[in-house]
């Protein structure tokens, strides 16, 4: 009897522990499943928020293997003939296809094999002109200027082509460098060191971080003699290799103090906006008071400067974004060229490692400023339409340089505009453009012998004045309604900012 006491205690804590570690097993599998179902449940919200919005294009043709990364996937997909485009798309031929894209029913790109292609996203109805960004390969841009009077904007990591009712080939090397043929039509480029306007059967060739070299005669390059451009850039990848790794880091760095200058201007103007758009809707009854249409012109102007910075922040976020891509990319290939590289080949290994570790806490802020984008973005709506809509641009400002110095025109260096618009007019090799600032004093006057004499006898004010304005209208209303006397004959009315 007293062994079988003993057993039957030994089994009854057997049995005690065995439920007891089943007990643990099954909360286990609980917690497991709670966890997995509040996933799948916040799954749907995160694509939510990625949501790319509505379509900017779609595909024309496609030939061979062609790809897509949406925004907030992590896999890529085939795109096929028909397919919709959205705003963050990276379109990729590096597998060996071919795709024709259709942009805004007003452009159409043909990305060639070996390229990729990211469509920048749309800030807001009338905001910014539309853009892609060209990472690397060859690009045919065809644009046309109906029903865009902002034209086209085409993207690189260092420069910016703005074109209307033209014809361009751009093909982006290994090494960043540039090269840019207008077959017809017109283009501006501009870069972080210098600008230049080119003609029709013009080219330009722009090495990365480097002044853009002055126009030239369009050279007819056939596919081969593309190639050809292509693999000579690559050949000399390990001799530049170094000197592009320690000017893409120095980039990055003065990107991310650009990116943080912007957006403090567009904080501040945006409290000034906002206490004009109050200021106006409680004199609303009052619409043809004194200071009213000094209000609304000033309104208009901060606007205009707004929508300049806007575009810049999105442009300084992209560029950000796509170079810690390519600095990863670039390690690769420091990888793949060991042997060409030599000694070099761990200290540069060490470097990009480096300065790709150091850039991925910009990914959460690069999210952030997506949305602060997007809210700004309706802010600039709303504050458009209280000033009753923009007045058509004189010109474009350019894509590096205009936004961080709108502050500096705000603040009266009007000497330093002029100084640049007269750079730009005199660029060698621009016969189009030295042929429009020929013809620009005619229109303005034009514009100063219009039906009311009242714009005359203000703008006589303001020379014998010497621009000088009181405390409340600060200097850039002075120069953008001198801005706007001059583009207005340039364009018809009705048009958009």
């Amino acid at each position: 009897m007293g062994e079988r006491s003993k057993l039957s205690v030994k089994e009854c804590g057997f049995q005690t522990r065995t439920t007891s570690v089943l007990r643990k097993a099954v909360a286990v599998l609980i917690c497991f499943w709670t966890v997995w179902i509040l996933c799948a449940c916040s799954s749907p919200q995160d694509s939510e928020q990625e949501s790319p919005g509505d379509p900017m294009g779609k595909v024309e043709k496609v030939d061979g293997d062609v790809l897509v990364l949406r925004p907030g996937a992590r896999e890529t997909v085939h795109l096929h003939p028909g397919d919709p485009l959205f705003g963050g798309d990276v379109v990729s031929t590096e597998g060996g296809g071919a795709v024709e894209l259709r942009l805004s029913e007003n452009s159409v790109l043909s990305l060639a094999s070996g390229s990729s292609l990211r469509i920048n996203r749309s800030l807001a109805d009338g905001l910014g002109a539309p853009s892609v960004f060209l990472q690397r390969g060859r690009l045919i841009l065809v644009t046309r200027q109906a029903g865009q009077p902002s034209g086209f904007r085409l993207e690189t990591f260092h420069v910016g082509v703005l074109c209307k009712a033209a014809e361009l080939e751009v093909g982006v090397a290994e090494d960043l460098g540039l090269l840019l043929c207008v077959r017809k039509g017109e283009a501006r480029v501009e870069g972080a060191v210098g600008r230049i306007s080119l003609a029709e059967r013009q080219e330009t060739e722009v090495d990365f971080l480097e002044r853009v070299h002055e126009a030239r005669q369009l050279k007819d390059r056939s596919e081969a003699d593309w190639a050809a451009w292509m693999a000579a850039r690559f050949r000399n990848l390990p001799t530049k290799m170094p000197e592009l790794v320690a000017k893409m880091d120095r980039f990055l760095k003065e990107t991310a103090t650009q990116r943080l200058e912007v957006r403090t201007e567009l904080d501040r103007r945006a409290l000034e906006i906002e206490a004009l758009v109050r200021s106006l809707g409680e004199d609303a009854d009052q619409a043809e008071a004194a200071g009213h249409k000094d209000s609304m012109k000033k309104l208009r102007g901060l606007a205009r400067l707004q929508a300049e910075s806007l575009v810049h922040l999105r442009h300084l976020g992209t560029r950000t974004e796509l170079l810690l891509l390519e600095a990863d990319r670039l390690r690769r290939r420091s990888q793949a060229l060991k042997k060409e590289l030599g000694e070099r080949h761990f200290p540069l290994e060490e470097y990009l490692r480096l300065l790709i570790e150091g850039g991925k806490p910009l990914a959460r802020a690069l999210s952030e400023e997506r949305s602060y984008l997007a809210a700004q973005s309706q802010q600039w709506k709303a504050a458009v339409q209280a000033a009753g809509g923009l007045p058509p641009e004189q010109e474009e400002k350019t894509l590096s340089e205009a936004p961080a110095k709108a502050s500096r025109d705000e603040k009266g260096e009007s000497a330093q505009g002029k100084a640049k618009a007269g750079s730009v007019s005199n660029t060698k090799g621009s016969k189009a453009s030295a042929a429009k600032s020929s013809v620009r004093p005619k229109p303005t006057e034009k514009a100063k012998t219009g039906p009311g004499q009242e714009a005359s006898t203000k703008a006589q004010q303001k020379r014998s004045s010497g621009g000088k304005t009181s405390s409340g209208g600060s200097s850039s209303k002075n120069k953008q309604g001198s801005s706007t006397k001059k583009e207005n004959p340039n364009r018809p009315k009705g048009s958009g900012p």
